[in-house]
């Protein structure tokens, strides 16, 4: 592992690294389908796709270059491009980071926003604490659950665009449950648990207002591909068991639980539950039994119970890792929930009014005539119909 990764730096540092912005180059993550998540003057063009600069593509890199150093014993951090991603991508106005800088040509972030790229920032501390509390709070969503891109496209069919993918959902819940934002948790692990109970399986993706497996559009219907038992998404689903639900988070050195069990989900989901058990966990040749006790479920539903105790192999640890030494091999671990005082936490929830305005983006314009007249440089642009469109050159 650690000489695949140094050759994959080296050219990574030779192809796509861009020693003036000091950020990679390349298009997003997952959002790959370029007529999908990209304006139709870039997915005309791959060379603006590839002279571009995605959030979760950078984080990714960072993630990478971070793993490098730790299994080559290389000393110093990525501090330096942690904090260029942060500069380049969030927008303080509206509290989330960008998706990406479409070309090289203009390096100004777009107001369209990645799920995926925006819970990773949240999850490996591109974000401070504050401003991840704020991120969570502030991408939008709806009732049937959050979008992997927001605004939507319009004329554009149904797959990334307009869509939700359980794995992303996933990670999203991750980064709510680590802010500790019950509202957005919920929200999400409704979307997880609903799709893949109407469907009998873990679906690719679904469209995102109705949260269907399909939805008949004319030439806009979709998903336009999907399909059943996605890997992804079920790691997706049992990551919201294991790291949520239970809060399994294993280290180098050993391993700790602090589960996020959301009020709602008590008294909704876990209704009548005295207890929940994940029996047969393993972690490094070790099994480990845990079992979260419940509470008396008591109003109101927003906010997240707290753990009074932890007992482990029969004696009441404090809160954090217990070394792997520790452990010995098949243990019990009980965390003991209790009902705690909370407020109700933010949630962007995007109501469906009946104005596709509030969902979509506006059609991108055309420029239909450009002239020049001594240093006076003259634009006309086709607006295709939208009302209310301020263009900004």
């Amino acid at each position: 592992v650690k000489a695949a990764l140094q050759a994959t730096h080296a050219a990574d540092m030779a192809a796509v690294f861009d020693p003036n912005t000091g950020l990679y180059r390349g298009e997003e993550s997952f959002l790959d389908w370029r007529e999908q998540s990209y304006p139709k003057w870039a997915s005309d063009r791959p060379v603006d796709i590839a002279m571009s600069q995605a959030l979760s593509t950078n984080i990714g890199h960072l993630l990478a270059r971070e793993l490098r150093r730790k299994l080559s014993g290389e000393a110093g951090d990525e501090g330096a491009l942690r904090k260029t991603i942060h500069d380049a991508f969030y927008l303080q106005q509206r509290h989330l980071f960008s998706a990406l800088r479409t070309t090289g040509l203009d390096l100004t972030a777009v107001e369209r926003f990645d799920l995926l790229g925006n819970a990773l920032a949240v999850l490996h501390g591109i974000a401070d604490p504050q401003t991840a509390a704020d991120v969570v709070a502030h991408y939008p969503v709806v009732a049937a659950g959050p979008p992997v891109q927001w605004p939507q496209q319009q004329l554009v069919p149904i797959y990334h665009n307009r869509a939700q993918w359980p794995f992303v959902t996933a990670y999203w819940l991750q980064a709510a449950a680590q802010v500790g934002n019950a509202a957005v948790a919920d929200n999400a692990f409704d979307a997880l648990i609903r799709g893949a109970a109407l469907n009998l399986s873990n679906m690719e993706n679904f469209e995102f207002l109705s949260g269907a497996n399909h939805v008949a559009d004319g030439a806009w219907s979709g998903p336009v591909v999907n399909s059943c038992r996605q890997l992804w998404s079920v790691a997706g689903y049992l990551a919201a068991v294991h790291k949520v639900l239970f809060g399994m988070q294993p280290g180098d050195e050993g391993i700790t639980f602090k589960p996020f069990v959301t009020r709602a989900l008590h008294q909704d989901w876990l209704k009548h539950s005295a207890q929940v058990q994940l029996l047969g966990m393993k972690y490094r040749g070790r099994l480990i039994d845990v079992t979260l006790t419940l509470p008396e479920a008591v109003p109101p539903l927003w906010g997240a119970l707290g753990v009074a105790n932890h007992i482990v192999n029969g004696s009441s640890v404090p809160p954090g890792t217990v070394a792997y030494a520790d452990l010995a091999e098949k243990n019990t671990w009980i965390a003991q929930l209790a009902d705690v005082a909370s407020q109700e936490d933010d949630l962007t929830v995007v109501e469906d009014a009946g104005d596709y305005r509030a969902f979509y983006g506006p059609k991108e314009p055309k420029i239909t005539g450009i002239s020049v007249a001594g240093s006076q440089l003259s634009l006309t642009i086709d607006a295709l119909g939208e009302a209310e469109v301020v263009f900004d050159v």
